[in-house]
């Protein structure tokens, strides 16, 4: 028994050491093999470094603006300003055609237009056919209303209310213009119509209240002086002053035609006596305004009248007729007038059609001399003197240089982190070691898709003398900036499922370590977690190597 666990020791033994030699070998091995691979590993060891994020691109560069020049008009070359490579100013002529159908065009539509002014004044001028046909109008109207006045006449009415007192006239009668027909007084209010002898007439003034003697049993009424005459006439008594008297209130007794004595009762005490006659205080004698036969009486004497009443009518034919056609005159004037201001209106119209059709020839003639229509420089000129060109020949290009673009496409991960009036470093290849400041103009809206990638044209103008057109030219734009930040190549972080790692070499071992990253560009990724300044990390190489050796171990199972 003792024998038999003496041998099984030494076989444990014999097959242990084996092991291990076995395991030592592979150690060896291993050692030697991650020695090489660091041999031909890239490594780099965190630091700390100012990141600046940004885009790049290249295009070539451009012009903001490019026009063809077509002169408009067609002509023969009559003289060029400008030869290719000048630089010419917005306005200024480049060339100058001839073209003699529009210079005369010009000149005609400018006679049209004097000749429709001038027709247009004779229309509207003071004494235009307006000022003519205005006046005939006011001829016609003066003439209709007088018809009128006369063909009314003939229809006569009374004027006032009150008594018609006489009748002069009867159906049948012919009248005369001027004649009285009758008589008509206002009853309801009186005055005396007196005499004052000369050696009184200084004692009398005006609204002196005085005692009206109508005689016999009747009661006096009272009134005053109305008005005194200036002009004596003869009487019984010598000289003698009219006085009118106005009475208050007449009563119901007194009447018209009565003789009365009026007294006037001086301050002294003495009186003035004067004898006088009653009448209405308003009396009025109806005229013919016409001549005529009296038709009709409306009215007979002594009847009691309201003004306006029709007292009678005349008939004359010649006033109808006159009236008619004093109404046709008016008729046909103002027709007249209305289409005198048709005409003027329509030469007004004629005028303003001149008028454009002027300026229309001008602006044909003024394209005679082609100007540039921007500032720039002229980088074609197909044209020289003598040619013939039609309206729509490009004669000329003009390109505006200043400011110039270049033109970059940016990916669509990028163009978000980009706005119009940031700023942009931009470098030609024709003109190594300089750099021209340059700004964002335009972020174009739609994406162009080329090999499955998204990209966005980005316009940068730059201001450059010594830059021309089509050069190649590299664009620079600063997106964002972080200073003393933790940061390792670009190269070195690796994504797995969304997540970053870098493979970190600490104590002869490669170890995949998370990481947390934040900005980058195109060299550098910040490092926001997960290692620290001085830390060495694999940028290439040992990838697969490094995951064996992490499970090596010398003793127990792997």
């Amino acid at each position: 028994m003792r024998r038999l666990v003496k041998w099984l020791l030494v076989i444990a033994l014999v097959v242990g050491g084996g092991y291990v030699l076995l395991r030592v070998r592979e150690f060896r091995q291993a050692r030697a093999a991650f020695r090489d691979a660091i041999q031909n590993t890239v490594t780099a060891v965190v630091e700390r470094k100012n990141l600046d994020v940004v885009v790049t691109g290249k295009g070539t560069v451009q012009t903001k603006d490019k026009r063809y020049i077509r002169p408009g008009v067609s002509g023969t070359v009559a003289k060029v300003f400008v030869k290719e490579g000048d630089l010419v100013r917005a306005g200024s002529p480049l060339l100058i055609l001839e073209n003699e159908t529009l210079t005369t065009q010009v000149e005609q539509a400018r006679l049209d237009l004097a000749l429709a002014e001038q027709a247009l004044a004779n229309m509207t001028g003071p004494a235009g056919t307006r000022a003519k046909a205005e006046l005939a109008l006011r001829q016609a109207e003066l003439d209709l209303r007088s018809a009128k006045e006369k063909l009314d006449a003939l229809t006569v009415r009374v004027p006032i209310s009150g008594d018609l007192w006489r009748l002069y006239v009867e159906e049948g009668d012919s009248v005369r213009a001027g004649q009285i027909l009758a008589t008509v007084a206002d009853t309801s209010s009186f005055s005396v119509d007196a005499r004052v002898r000369q050696a009184d007439l200084r004692k009398l003034t005006v609204g002196h209240s005085v005692t009206i003697q109508p005689g016999g049993d009747m009661k006096p009424v009272y009134g005053k002086i109305e008005s005194i005459g200036s002009e004596g006439l003869q009487g019984a008594k010598g000289i003698e002053f009219p006085v009118k008297v106005s009475i208050d209130n007449p009563g119901p007794d007194l009447r018209a035609g009565m003789s009365v004595q009026v007294d006037c009762h001086l301050r002294n005490g003495s009186k003035v006596s004067m004898t006088g006659t009653v009448v209405p205080k308003d009396r009025r004698d109806i005229e013919a305004e016409v001549a005529g036969t009296v038709k009709e009486v409306r009215l007979a004497e002594g009847a009691v009248v309201q003004a306006g009443d029709v007292l009678l009518i005349i008939e004359q034919g010649s006033l109808e007729i006159a009236y008619e056609q004093a109404l046709n005159a008016y008729e046909s004037a103002k027709q007249s007038l209305e289409s005198c201001e048709r005409q003027i209106e329509e030469q007004h119209l004629r005028v303003e059609q001149a008028r454009l059709n002027v300026k229309d020839r001008e602006n044909a003639a003024g394209k005679l001399v082609v100007t540039s229509p921007i500032d720039g420089k002229v980088i074609s000129l197909s044209v020289e003197p003598g040619d013939e060109v039609s309206a729509s020949e490009v004669v000329a290009e003009v390109v505006s240089v200043s400011p110039l673009t270049v033109v970059i496409p940016v990916d669509e991960l990028d163009v978000a982190a980009i706005a119009i009036g940031q700023r942009a470093a931009v470098e030609i290849d024709a003109l190594p070691g300089k750099v021209f400041e340059g700004v964002v103009s335009r972020i174009a809206h739609e994406g162009k898709v080329q090999q499955g990638i998204t990209n966005y044209d980005v316009t940068i103008e730059i201001e450059a003398e010594e830059v021309r057109l089509g050069m190649s030219a590299k664009a620079t734009i600063s997106v964002s900036s972080k200073e003393d930040v933790l940061v390792v190549p670009v190269e070195a972080v690796f994504w797995e499922n969304n997540q970053a790692y870098v493979t970190k070499l600490e104590d002869g071992r490669a170890v995949k370590t998370r990481v947390k990253v934040g900005v980058q560009n195109d060299l550098y990724a910040e490092i926001a977690s997960g290692l620290e300044e001085g830390d060495e990390i694999v940028v290439s190489g040992l990838t697969d190597y490094s995951v064996n050796l992490r499970g090596f171990r010398m003793f127990g199972p792997r």
